[in-house]
């Protein structure tokens, strides 16, 4: 089973929040993190909300909804992570950069996470 968390960029200094989300509370989004006896509410910008896919690229690191993967062959495949409404709920998929293709996640152990929608990619990451 899969970890349900979420990502999303810190209101007050553009950084990424990691935890669990909370909806439109008093008007803002929060990512929650537990703590000892309580939770820390983080502010974060709606738009830059992703879930955690519950895969990992080659290098161990997590990917989000949003995230850019590079498939690691000798010519490189950009690929976005989307979460996609389908006939037995959500799932995730990886849509092709350059011609839109959807892909599984075949590729997942040959793959490094490069950037995300959200921010530059890197270009000595290409």
């Amino acid at each position: 089973m899969k970890e349900i968390k979420f990502r999303g960029k810190r209101v007050d200094n553009g950084e990424w929040a990691k935890g669990y989300f909370v909806g439109d509370y008093d008007g803002n989004h929060y990512i929650t993190q537990p703590l000892v006896n309580s939770h820390r509410l983080i502010r974060v910008i709606p738009e830059t909300v992703g879930q955690f896919t519950g895969l990992k690229d080659a290098y161990g690191t997590e990917i989000y909804e949003g995230d850019i993967v590079k498939l690691c062959e000798t010519n490189p495949v950009l690929f976005q992570a989307e979460c996609m409404l389908c006939k037995y709920g959500y799932q995730f998929i990886f849509r092709d950069l350059d011609n839109g293709r959807i892909s599984g996640e075949y590729f997942i152990d040959k793959c490094e996470v490069v950037g995300n929608i959200h921010a530059e990619v890197s270009d000595e990451k290409i």
